[in-house]
C-alpha cells in the first residue's frame, strides 16, 4: 500500500498602511488633502522586505479619495479603489469654490 500526501500551503500576509492627513483632526500642518503624505506611505510600504512592490493598491474613502487621485503619479500602486467618492466635481465646486486648485492640481482642467 502506498499513500501519498500532497499538502499545499498558501501564505497570503496583507499589509496595511495609513496616514493621517496633514491638516486634519489633532494636526497643526496645512492640510495637503493627500498631497505628499500619500506618496510618501507609498514609498515607506514598497521599501519593507515583505511587501511584494508589484502588489500594491490604494483604498480610498471618502475624502480618502483623494489619495487615488494623488497615487496615479506613481508607478508604484498598482491596483486602486474608490469607495464613496464625490462623484461630481463640477457640483462640489459649486458647494465649495475652493477645491478648485485642488482638483486643478491633482487631476487637471
Amino acid at each position: 500500500v502506498v499513500v501519498v500526501v500532497v499538502v499545499v500551503v498558501v501564505v497570503v500576509v496583507v499589509v496595511v498602511v495609513a496616514s493621517q492627513y496633514r491638516g486634519g483632526t489633532w494636526s497643526e500642518v496645512v492640510d495637503e488633502f493627500g498631497g505628499g503624505d500619500v506618496i510618501k506611505i507609498i514609498e515607506i510600504a514598497s521599501k519593507l522586505p515583505y511587501v511584494d512592490e508589484k502588489r500594491i493598491g490604494v483604498v480610498g474613502v471618502s475624502r480618502g479619495v483623494m489619495s487615488y487621485l494623488v497615487s496615479k503619479h506613481s508607478d508604484t500602486a498598482k491596483a486602486y479603489v474608490a469607495v464613496f467618492a464625490p462623484v461630481d466635481l463640477l457640483a462640489e465646486l459649486n458647494f465649495r469654490p475652493k477645491m478648485y486648485n485642488v482638483f486643478n492640481g491633482l487631476i487637471g482642467d
